[in-house]
């Protein structure tokens, strides 16, 4: 964690007094992370589209249903707009 608030810090010069925690993670130690990300393959297209549709009461999260694929950004984009769709249905 100190390296994320050096970093921080080293952008950002204020950021000490905004700090009120954080966790890191080192995923290579985690069991249950077997694979990696998805990668859309050759010709694939609009598969977004379908795996990001709720079906009933069931809404479908994770970075192969945003348009950030591959990445955190496209997990937390996700996890938005799954929590933005319950609260509208």
């Amino acid at each position: 964690m100190e390296t994320a608030q050096k970093t921080c810090t080293d952008i950002w010069k204020e950021a000490p007094q905004y700090w009120e925690g954080g966790v890191t993670k080192y995923w290579n130690e985690d069991p249950w992370t077997r694979a990696s990300y998805s990668v859309a393959g050759v010709g694939q297209k609009d598969f977004r589209d379908i795996l990001s549709r709720p079906e009933g009461l069931f809404h479908f999260a994770g970075e192969h249903t945003s348009i950030y694929r591959a990445s955190m950004n496209g997990a937390i984009e996700s996890g938005l707009r799954v929590s933005e769709e319950i609260k509208k249905s």
